[in-house]
């Protein structure tokens, strides 16, 4: 009996000096780079362009401008990167990335359009504090699906069967919402990041059905003649975890007492 309590005793003891020797990272430095990848169109007329950073479809004109002719009027998605070395405090406010925006111009019925893409994220996350090493990158894939909605109707986008604001919005909707929250483990503690997007929201039933997609999809409507912007961003949150091997270890020492007891009574 005495030795089954020694035992207890020091895998007690173990569990806690493991529990002393986590160290919380509090602050990192975060680099992320985004890219559009297997990018796929619907077909059809004009230039259809697909690269890593802006994705354009239309006439010969500029995405930029939205006073060319319909003729010459080009769209495109474009991702703006601006994270490099980033501050960001563990358990704190969120920290902005990424900007991806929606040039969505007036363009000839029938063009070759965007149909598909993934936005490739990659983050790199260095603590700073305490200093470390850099972790191995989290990589998350976001399917985007896209619809270029015809422009009929009136301008409030009354004849556009479904909700929409000019006639008639252009609609996007992210996949892999399962990959708005990701985990990692280091140095004992288990880190959570949680995505965001700012301006992304959960669309209506006639929204999603537009996309092919079930009530309760996720993404961003974006008017005619305008340009949308959705601000990327995450924070992160931690939280203690037992090493296995010295909870291992406790149970090993709590069922030597229970035999030990059980030796006894018997």
């Amino acid at each position: 009996m005495k030795k089954s309590l020694a035992l207890l005793v020091v895998t007690g003891s173990l569990l806690l000096a493991s529990a002393a020797n986590a160290t919380l990272v509090t602050t990192w430095s975060a680099t992320e780079t985004d890219n559009w990848t297997a990018t796929t169109s619907t077909g059809g007329t004009g230039i259809f362009s697909a690269g890593p950073s802006v994705i354009s479809w239309g006439g010969t004109g500029n995405y930029l401008l939205n006073n060319e002719t319909q003729s010459k009027a080009r769209s495109a998605v474009v991702i703006t990167n601006a994270a490099s070395n980033l501050a960001v405090v563990t358990n704190g406010g969120p920290v902005l990335t990424t900007v991806i925006t929606h040039f969505n111009n007036t363009i000839d019925g029938g063009r070759d359009t965007l149909k598909f893409t993934t936005l490739h994220t990659s983050l790199v996350l260095t603590p700073t504090s305490p200093a470390g090493a850099p972790r191995a990158p989290s990589i998350v894939d976001f399917g985007v699906n896209f619809i270029e909605t015809p422009n009929i109707g009136p301008s409030n986008g009354s004849g556009c069967g479904f909700t929409s604001t000019s006639a008639c919005d252009d609609i996007f909707v992210l996949d892999n919402l399962a990959g708005l929250v990701t985990h990692f483990v280091f140095d004992g503690y288990k880190y959570t990041l949680n995505a965001l997007g700012l301006g992304l929201s959960v669309l209506t039933p006639s929204q999603c059905a537009e996309v092919n997609k079930l009530p309760g999809c996720v993404g961003v409507v974006t008017q005619e003649k305008k340009h949308t912007d959705v601000q990327m961003g995450f924070t992160i949150t931690a939280e203690q975890v037992p090493e296995p091997a010295p909870l291992a270890l406790l149970g090993l020492g709590l069922f030597a007492l229970f035999s030990a007891r059980s030796r006894k009574n018997s």
